[in-house]
């Protein structure tokens, strides 16, 4: 598990890791991963400018050596394990999933080729076509969430190629569907889910030179770019006809709840609830997809390090509830056992999210067996062997998830 923590309390032995997150707009947090080896190396961090960091409970000697020390640091989790709202629709499932694939991933590229077409418009005129986006948005909520999950999985497949337009969709898929989850009515998940496309549209006024560069920013390109909140708001806000709330929900994406973010340094009740929800849902696949200028990380290392940031930069009760909706280990997730064997996590358990029911697909050598389900809770109290220690990317393995998927789950091999 990864768990933010102070530099002051690292101990050698513990692992350092980095959950995707940028060392520009994370000056004060140590991103250099790997294990902590020597008494210097420890020294030299904790002198440093850095204030916190991120370790992997999994890895290096020290969690091993000390199991209490682990228990104690991952119980930091515990405000997730009251689980009277989490989603006990079959929907969700990973087989549920499997059976939608096919007809999700066409409307999943179809959305994309419609927002390419919004996009480039709005790019060429200056203007926003408002009725387009609000069929676009209405068809998302009134999808079946059979077919939404699904497409939140696909969300996880695509590369940074197309990620101007794939991050619109994502952003304004997870929102309603967050926003659903949530409760909310209609109207609300209309906004969310209109604000959650455009969030970003005012990048098309920054050069592509400061959107897609692979170098530290300068601070006068960093300005520039934090300036893109103010851009779509002024884009929108020429429509006459688009509520405040959607217009609020723009401008305030990237305010921190501890004061911190941009562009008016709003803080707490201050920033709209739209704009709360869509800064963790933007900064939820903004981790998870690839870009130019980094790799992409799996869901459960950008849901912990969104957890790790509630009171920082997220809303404490918004981001617990978002745990809930997606899981500790989302849905498709590969993880590694401690036998050994790798399995695709099924579903969210009721019980625990920290054990869901997973799918056991290879063996502790690699190879592909006879697929096996188990429901980690209940097996927990039969041995320590069935708890999961790793997550891993498909390249990091012999499963190919895509492949996978492709057959419905019948065939595994290569």
């Amino acid at each position: 598990m990864i768990i933010k923590v102070s530099t002051k309390s690292l101990k050698v032995g513990m692992y350092i890791s980095n959950p995707g997150m940028s060392e520009v707009s994370n000056p004060n947090v140590f991103l250099s991963e790997g294990e902590i080896t020597t008494d210097l190396v420890l020294q030299k961090i904790a002198s440093s400018n850095y204030s916190d960091t991120f370790i992997d409970t999994e890895k290096g000697v020290y969690f091993a050596k000390h199991k209490k020390k682990k228990q104690e640091i991952e119980s930091l989790f515990s405000s997730t394990e009251n689980l009277d709202n989490l989603d006990p629709s079959d929907a969700q499932t990973f087989d549920c999933i499997l059976e939608s694939i096919d007809f999700a991933e066409n409307q999943y590229t179809q959305l994309i080729e419609d927002c390419k077409k919004l996009i480039l418009a709005a790019k060429e005129s200056g203007n926003i076509d408002t009725s387009p986006t609000y069929k676009l948005v209405d068809h998302l909520i009134n999808n079946d969430n059979q077919t939404n999950y699904a497409m939140m999985f696909l969300s996880n497949l695509r590369g940074h190629d197309e990620h101007t337009y794939t991050h619109c969709i994502n952003v304004a898929l997870f929102s309603t569907m967050f926003g659903k989850y949530l409760s909310l009515g209609p109207e609300n998940l209309i906004h969310l889910g209109f604000a959650g496309f455009y969030h970003d549209i005012g990048k098309l006024k920054i050069s592509d030179k400061i959107i897609k560069g692979t170098k530290k920013q300068s601070a006068k390109d960093l300005l520039e770019f934090q300036k893109h909140p103010l851009y779509s708001y002024d884009m929108l806000s020429k429509q006459c006809t688009i509520p405040d709330d959607i217009l609020r929900a723009v401008l305030e994406h990237h305010e921190n709840y501890s004061g911190t973010g941009y562009p008016c340094k709003k803080q707490r009740n201050d920033i709209s609830p739209q704009a709360s929800l869509i800064s963790i849902v933007d900064t939820f696949d903004s981790l998870k997809s690839e870009r130019s200028y980094r790799m992409s990380v799996s869901p459960h290392k950008a849901i912990s390090a969104i957890f790790q940031s509630k009171g920082a930069a997220f809303s404490p009760s918004l981001v617990d509830k978002f745990v809930k909706f997606i899981g500790i280990y989302p849905n498709g997730s590969i993880v590694v056992l401690k036998n050994n064997k790798k399995a695709i996590v099924m579903s969210q358990n009721i019980k625990s999210l920290l054990y869901p029911v997973v799918r056991i697909v290879l063996d502790e050598n690699n190879r592909h067996c006879e697929p096996q389900d188990i429901d980690l809770y209940e097996a927990k109290d039969i041995d320590d062997k069935h708890h999961i220690i790793d997550v891993l990317d498909a390249k990091d393995c012999r499963l190919h998830i895509s492949a996978y998927i492709k057959t419905k789950g019948k065939s595994l091999k290569l």
